[in-house]
């Protein structure tokens, strides 16, 4: 199976880009990227991903399929859940 890069927004829990990584996942994220903390609107974070070859996960499930649906280019888009009673 091919792992696509990852490109973790800064809201993505450390212990899921931890467990990810444990599984072989090429995982950058915002902080390391030094694109955290600077209220970088969501589609030029997608955009970012897309330039790095890297697609973008995230818990912003709302936001981010709003640009997919709107049809911003990118990598791809995984929408992850913290609790279903969220949704």
């Amino acid at each position: 199976m091919i792992k696509p890069n990852l490109y973790a927004n800064e809201n993505l829990r450390l212990d899921l880009i931890n467990a990810l990584r444990a599984l072989g996942y090429n995982v950058l994220t915002s902080r390391e990227a030094k694109r955290d903390n600077q209220k970088i609107p969501d589609d030029l974070q997608l955009q970012f991903a897309k330039e790095q070859n890297r697609v973008l996960i995230t818990y912003n499930r709302k936001d981010f399929l709003k640009l997919h649906k709107e049809g911003q280019s990118h990598q791809g888009i995984i929408c992850c859940r913290e609790n279903i009673k969220d949704y």
